[in-house]
């Protein structure tokens, strides 16, 4: 609603005060646009814009902006404002019976269930809290989209299944359809690389025409080095350096790498 802020002194000339109201009530009350209300009055658009500044600048229009009852929503819009974020969830601290995970992952189901469009893709990471999504996600009806995997299977058996899982799920309770990627994230060798590209169950995958999934130029490093551990890629013929890059992973455009 919107009203004269009580108590409050409009610093304006009579006349101008008077102009300024009248513009803003054909403006904010009446819903005429800018044109309709200087052709009514007599005005240039440019006036009536100025005039509708004016109104709010001094005074004589007051806006009340009254947002949903959350309980860090002034947090929340300066969080938003410093960082230049789309949207952003902020969660209260859990019950001991809650626990943290359940709480994110609370918010991060509604947040999903917001955005969620015919047509969208929503690529899935694997964690705990992830894990805990769909246990709380719900749409109130049917969304054509995908649920993809951005990582292939984990060196856990179980790691496969929760990946499964996880995105299955979502996919069923928002009516829409689950993508998995049925391959080792790391691998050992060239031969393992080569035979799991060729295979046309994960070859169908990476060879989407719409997320062109394949690139066989990166860098190849080994999963793991002589004493267990994750390699330099230079060390390993690489031309990057930093993390070593898995058999696969679905970042829209998935690397398949592999010890040369």
């Amino acid at each position: 609603m919107i009203t004269p802020p009580p108590n409050r002194r409009v610093d304006l000339p009579l006349a101008e005060h008077r102009l300024c109201a009248r513009v803003a009530r054909l403006y904010y009350e009446s819903g005429l646009t800018q044109e309709q209300i200087g052709q009514q009055l007599g005005l240039s658009r440019m006036k009536v814009n100025r005039l509708i500044s004016l109104a709010i600048k001094s005074g004589v229009v007051h806006i009340d902006i009254v947002g949903p009852d959350e309980p860090h929503a002034d947090l929340l819009g300066r969080l938003e404002s410093t960082f230049g974020l789309q949207d952003a969830r902020i969660v209260s601290d859990p019950t001991p019976e809650q626990g943290l995970r359940t709480v994110l992952a609370a918010a991060a189901a509604d947040w999903l269930a917001d955005r969620l469009v015919d047509g969208l893709v929503i690529g899935l990471g694997l964690g705990r809290t992830v894990a805990l999504i769909p246990e709380a996600f719900s749409v109130p009806r049917a969304v054509s989209c995908r649920f993809v995997t951005l990582e292939g299977v984990g060196v856990s058996p179980s790691a496969g299944f929760a990946a499964y899982d996880v995105t299955s799920r979502l996919a069923e309770a928002a009516g829409g359809r689950a993508e998995i990627i049925s391959a080792p994230t790391f691998v050992s060798t060239p031969a393992i690389r080569d035979a799991l590209i060729a295979e046309p169950s994960v070859s169908a995958s990476l060879d989407d025409p719409e997320r062109g999934l394949r690139d066989e130029r990166c860098p190849v490093v080994p999963a793991r080095d002589a004493h267990g551990g994750r390699p330099d890629p230079a060390a390993a013929g690489g031309r990057r350096r930093g993390r070593p890059r898995p058999l696969l992973r679905r970042e829209w455009r998935t690397r398949l790498v592999a010890d040369r």
